[in-house]
């Protein structure tokens, strides 16, 4: 499998890239080498043997780019040689591979089309994204995307997505299931400035199919929003709206439930500083669980360039992912998390950067009524040397 894959997306990388960079302005191979060093003091998340190690990881890597006024295609694919000091069991060989491609057709029309596959193991593979604590049973998931964007007049627009996503643990004997999801949405903008400075108004609407071993969840959602663009270096975006779910137990009626959904994220995009701040709240699908989860979300990325090369920053999240016994999952879920990660990036060279953080995790389990925390220090070197360019 990883062996097609890796054939599959590095030539049809550069069947595309070397067929189109006659004209292209921008045409990059890169590959590149990263080497890690870590200090995990809880690699299971455990709150009663908080096991610590020392871990060392290798990630080979290539990536492909192909960039002109109509094609932005972006392939890139890496291994993971990852060893512990003391668990030698948890050893492992990840890998993952990305590939995004969009394309300008007309004037009006624009295609785009996604996937990835990725293999990983570690316990905190989710956090910054759910906030959920995984086992560290290997995880094989795949997802693929397509959609398009259609200007119908100066001020009118319309987009439409598609999505399919599938988890799969090799560990049968846990309460981790595998599931896949299909999604599908659509939207409608307007350009409002004639009434308020720089801003869009949105509509949207979707559908979701959740298919977990032991439960089955279809999702609907409308909502209404705006993006604000106060300068040139703020914008704010939200939407709010109304959603509804009809999940189906193996065995057991169906549970239909109403409620709400929202969004914001307010953008910073200064000379030296930037700042990302984003809040939510929706039904989301839960890996390494037993059925979707209510999700609220808090997620803060703030970011200062000292110099040339040198940018320090923050990152900070809230999690909490919530879903009663039989209304969503098959358990009571209720789990809470909390993480904070200062960390620096530094451009050393052309081609080496550096990169170092510390992160403090904290989860806590109302089901259970238990709590756990974990520390972690990296350091982490990167050589990234394009070959073609």
């Amino acid at each position: 499998m990883l062996k097609a894959i890796a054939v599959a997306v590095l030539g049809s990388g550069l069947v595309i890239g070397l067929g189109l960079n006659a004209g292209a302005d921008e045409f990059k191979v890169i590959p590149s080498v990263t080497l890690r060093g870590e200090y995990n003091d809880n690699v299971f998340f455990d709150e009663d043997n908080e096991d610590s190690d020392y871990i060392g990881k290798v990630s080979p890597g290539l990536e492909i780019i192909d960039r002109t006024e109509r094609l932005n295609l972006n392939l890139n694919g890496r291994f993971h040689i990852i060893r512990y000091r003391d668990a030698g069991d948890l050893d492992a060989e990840d890998y993952d591979g990305r590939g995004a491609i969009s394309y300008q057709f007309t004037p009006v029309f624009r295609g785009s089309a996604s996937a990835a596959y990725v293999k990983d193991s570690s316990a905190d593979r989710d956090i910054d994204e759910t906030g959920l604590v995984q086992s560290t049973d290997t995880r094989r998931r795949q997802s693929y995307g397509a959609g398009f964007d259609y200007t119908l007049t100066e001020k009118a627009s319309v987009d439409f997505s598609y999505a399919f996503d599938k988890s799969d643990f090799d560990n049968p004997d846990r309460d981790e299931e595998d599931f896949k999801s299909h999604s599908a949405g659509a939207g409608f903008n307007y350009n409002l400035s004639s009434l308020l400075y720089e801003t869009t108004g949105r509509l949207a609407a979707g559908y979701a199919h959740y298919d977990y071993e032991t439960s089955k969840t279809d999702y609907y959602y409308g909502t209404v929003g705006a993006m604000w663009r106060f300068s040139e270096i703020f914008s704010l975006k939200a939407d709010v709206g109304a959603r509804y779910t009809d999940t189906q137990f193996k065995g057991a009626d169906n549970n239909t439930k109403w409620g709400g959904l929202g969004s914001a994220a307010l953008t910073y995009h200064g000379e030296f500083t930037t700042a990302d701040v984003s809040a939510g709240r929706d039904i989301q699908a839960a890996s390494g669980r037993r059925g979707v989860v209510e999700r609220t979300t808090f997620v803060l990325d703030v970011r200062h360039r000292f110099l040339e090369k040198l940018w320090l920053g923050v990152s900070a999240g809230y999690y909490l992912n919530e879903s009663s016994a039989d209304e969503f999952a098959a358990e009571k879920i209720d789990e809470e998390t909390l993480r904070v990660r200062p960390y620096f990036n530094w451009g050393i060279h052309r081609y080496v950067s550096l990169e170092g953080a510390y992160e403090y995790v904290y989860v806590e389990d109302n089901a259970d009524n238990t709590d756990t925390d974990r520390n972690q220090v990296y350091l982490q070197v990167k050589f990234a040397y394009p070959v073609i360019e």
